[in-house]
């Protein structure tokens, strides 16, 4: 297996390290460790923590090590806000036609993220990104796409640690999202699709946060 494959593989165990709880934040991360338990070298591990670095999951404190990353209440709010802006821009670009052209692989997509959510919600942090991507790449902007990834990654992170299942009300689905962006009639409505929909469970977050304080204030 390549270095760059080792890397991917190792970012995804960190990462579900994390969103499990294995991994708090202001723990610090053992790379020798890890490498072991994954049978590889340091080296695709250190890449995979330099890659969730820079998506602001883990910060590195000099002479100390890299620790997973503690968030104030305010960045976990700015967070949101990059990415509604980018997905919002993308829907109102891509609705209609675009959608209606690539439905069917959209739409097994957006099949794999409902039966994620019904199973398991480690399993949901692949399948949102292979989703919500395939939509923002039909805009045929690669710089744009990653952007876009990088929020969404750290989006995923702060809802998959912090929201509990029981303090968000019951959401309509991905397929049923990826429909309303098809049959949107405009650009404007289909903006403000995109954004009802990645505001569900963002209060019920907000106020989680500020009732148990699980981020640094």
């Amino acid at each position: 297996m390549s270095v760059s494959s080792l890397k991917n593989v190792a970012y995804r165990e960190i990462g579900r390290h994390i969103i499990s709880g294995e991994l708090i934040p202001g723990e610090f991360v053992n790379r020798r460790a890890l490498a072991a338990n994954l049978g590889m070298s340091v080296a695709p591990i250190l890449e995979a923590m330099l890659l969730l670095e820079s998506e602001g999951l883990l910060e590195t404190i000099p002479r100390k090590g890299t620790r997973v990353r503690i968030q104030r209440l305010e960045d976990v709010r700015g967070h949101f806000l990059v990415r509604e802006a980018l997905e919002c821009q993308a829907a109102r670009l891509v609705f209609g036609k675009s959608i209606a052209e690539n439905f069917p692989r959209l739409a097994k997509l957006a099949r794999d993220v409902d039966k994620a959510r019904r199973e398991n919600k480690l399993n949901i942090w692949e399948a949102e990104v292979a989703f919500h991507c395939a939509i923002v790449d039909l805009i045929g902007a690669p710089a744009f796409t990653e952007a876009f990834r990088k929020s969404l990654r750290t989006d995923l992170f702060y809802k998959l640690r912090y929201v509990i299942s029981a303090d968000v009300p019951k959401r309509r689905g991905h397929l049923r999202l990826l429909k309303a962006l098809r049959d949107a009639p405009d650009a404007r409505t289909a903006a403000k699709i995109c954004r009802r929909d990645l505001r569900h469970g963002r209060a019920a977050l907000f106020m989680r946060t500020e009732r148990d304080k699980p981020l640094a204030t």
